[in-house]
């Protein structure tokens, strides 16, 4: 299998960086370097378990990302949100509307550009941590840091697994 991970948010904006915090995390684990905080961003490939892993960091999700997204069977898209919910993996279905500008664009959006401009859309999830803060400051809160290590662990344990991450065992942190 072919995975990329795709983090994005502004880690100098406190918990907008968990996606950057956790993108760091797999690449540790898995033999990549480290994404700069004030570096370009970044991206890279390994072999892990015989699977193909390529990471990126971006500030915020573009229509060039759908290039990179058709050549690859799975796409994790590593971001923050303020829902309620404490972690999210979920499967990225359709986009309901099409939003194109730079601050409107979803996973949902770059995986259609992807199946529709390059004859292939892969396998998507949403991995995202609740924020609490989005100040400017380049540290996560400790509730957002748990549940960065949380998600970490979950993904390690299920990104390659042929039915794809997941929340088991249940629990919301």
């Amino acid at each position: 299998m072919n995975l990329l991970v795709i983090a994005y948010g502004n880690p100098s904006r406190m918990d907008d960086g968990a996606g950057h915090y956790i993108l760091n995390r797999l690449n540790e684990a898995w033999g990549l370097p480290l994404v700069d905080l004030l570096g370009e961003p970044g991206e890279d490939t390994v072999a892990v378990d015989g699977h193909r892993v390529r990471t990126m960091w971006v500030q915020q999700l573009d229509m060039g990302l759908a290039e990179d997204c058709a050549q690859v069977d799975r796409v994790l898209f590593l971001d923050a949100h303020v829902d309620d919910v404490g972690l999210v993996i979920a499967p990225v279905t359709d986009p309901s509307g099409l939003g194109l500008t730079s601050h409107v664009l979803t996973a949902a959006t770059v995986l259609a550009l992807a199946g529709s401009a390059y004859g292939h859309r892969p396998e998507g999830f949403r991995c995202t941590v609740r924020g609490e803060r989005f100040d400017f400051a380049d540290e996560l809160t400790p509730d957002t840091l748990r549940r960065c290590q949380t998600m970490t662990e979950r993904l390690l344990a299920g990104a390659l697994a042929p039915e794809g991450p997941s929340l088991e065992p249940a629990g919301d942190a």
